[in-house]
């Protein structure tokens, strides 16, 4: 007889830490490939999964746009930055052997688009 494990939802979840409040992502379920190479002058990412992996990414994005900047404490969101996330190849929320990742919002936390290339 197999055992079912259940298996989380990926979604941010509140954990306080030794600096205060934050954000924790919860585990990646599926599996998400991330890569980038040249395509004669251009640079080209791709961004492969499989559906479970592909849904995990579809709702931290979705998460990093609801985020209510103005309630994250300026020690995990300073004023001048908006709110992101590093998916780290080490950490399990993608493939090993993935680039990594960061996923955030363009506009600061205080106000205005802090993201130089998008200004």
């Amino acid at each position: 007889m197999k055992s079912t494990k259940r298996i989380k939802r990926p979604t941010l979840k509140r954990k306080r830490d030794a600096k205060g409040e934050c954000y924790s992502l919860a585990p990646n379920a599926g599996k998400l490939y991330v890569f980038s190479f040249r395509e004669g002058r251009s640079k080209t990412v791709g961004i492969y999964g499989d559906p479970k992996g592909l849904r995990y990414l579809a709702k931290l994005l979705n998460e990093v746009a609801a985020v209510d900047q103005s309630k994250v404490p300026d020690i995990n969101c300073p004023p001048t930055e908006g709110v992101h996330y590093h998916l780290y190849n080490h950490s399990g929320y993608i493939h090993p052997k993935s680039e990594s990742v960061i996923l955030g919002r363009a506009d600061a936390k205080a106000g205005g688009i802090w993201f130089e290339p998008l200004l």
